[in-house]
């Protein structure tokens, strides 16, 4: 979730920064049979960022592109011999960026 300010938002260009919260659930994660019979790793919580533009066509048409930047921050275990043990932190942080066509009303 992001709250976002937009500089313009009646102008034909209107950029915009956002800030807000990122929840990331994992699933079906698997390692190599050879290392460790299992792999899990903790949800996440953390801070993301973003700037973009919307491109306004007509009265209701947009373009938009944005880049994100997520903190996803886990711990990660392993099942050796039916025990879960301490594997590490992983940090993953990516940059996401998005091409949209959008329509208001």
């Amino acid at each position: 979730m992001s709250l976002q300010y937009h500089f313009a938002p009646e102008a034909f260009l209107n950029p915009y920064v956002g800030l807000g919260v990122n929840w990331t659930l994992f699933s079906s994660e698997k390692i190599a049979p050879v290392l460790a019979d299992g792999l899990r790793l903790d949800d996440s919580l953390g801070l993301a960022g973003q700037i973009g533009a919307d491109l306004r066509f007509g009265d209701r048409w947009l373009v938009n592109f944005d880049v994100r930047y997520i903190d996803i921050s886990t711990k990660a275990r392993i099942k050796v011999e039916g025990q879960w043990l301490p594997l590490g932190d992983v940090a993953i942080d990516p940059f996401v960026s998005s091409l949209m066509v959008g329509c208001t009303f």
